[in-house]
Formats: structure tokens, sequence, C-alpha cells
């Protein structure tokens, strides 16, 4: 799972599914404060997570912790899907 930051999520979400060789999908967004330079509105979600749920850059696994940590930031979505 991905948690980061766009401008133009559409077009990001474009880019990441050209590299990548299973079929995403988006599960959930949310609008956020415009990007403040050195501070990106996913940080303080970075921060939250695990590092053993941590797999690379912005992307980690799913397990009940990270669930937990984007609901609690006001993502909405059925995980389990």
């Amino acid at each position: 799972m991905k948690v980061g930051y766009s401008k133009r999520l559409k077009d990001r979400f474009r880019v990441l599914q050209t590299a990548h060789y299973e079929q995403l999908r988006l599960v959930s967004s949310i609008e956020t404060k415009r990007y403040i330079r050195n501070d990106p509105p996913d940080k303080p979600l970075h921060a939250e997570l695990l590092d053993e749920d941590h797999v690379k850059g912005e992307w980690w696994r799913l397990t009940p912790h990270t669930k937990d940590v984007l609901s609690k930031a006001g993502f909405e979505c059925d995980f389990d899907e």
C-alpha cells in the first residue's frame, strides 16, 4: 500500500500503475493542506506507521496497525475489499 502525497492524484496514479506489475487500485484519498517545503502532509502518517510494516519508500504492508493509523487520519475505506 502506498501512503503518499500528490498534487495531481490521477497523473500520479497513472505513473505508479505503469511502473507496477500488479493492477493497482485507489483505496482512499483525502484532501489535505497545501504542501509546505520540507513538511509534506504525509510525514506525520509515516511517523506513526511501524518500521516492521515498512516495505520501501512510501510503500507499507497493510496490517491492523496501518489500518488504524489511516482510519484515525480520516481515510474512509473498506481495507478488506
